[in-house]
């Protein structure tokens, strides 16, 4: 996958997916931040999946 400066962005994805699942897993974190915070992880998901699609495609257009 190219990018600029060619700089990978999975990691970057997948430590926001990481991070937003971690957080809202102590009990002690206020419910509704744990709300606020469900959308974005699920769009972190969907980025990083995306990702893994295309870059999947990619290599199997390259074989």
């Amino acid at each position: 996958m190219s990018t600029p400066r060619g700089q990978d962005p999975l990691p970057v994805w997948q430590s926001q997916v990481g991070t937003g699942k971690v957080f809202p897993a102590n009990p002690r974190f206020p419910q509704g931040e744990k709300k606020r915070l469900e959308p974005e992880v699920e769009r972190a998901q969907r980025v990083v999946d995306e990702i893994l699609h295309a870059t999947q495609a990619e290599a199997e257009e390259v074989s």
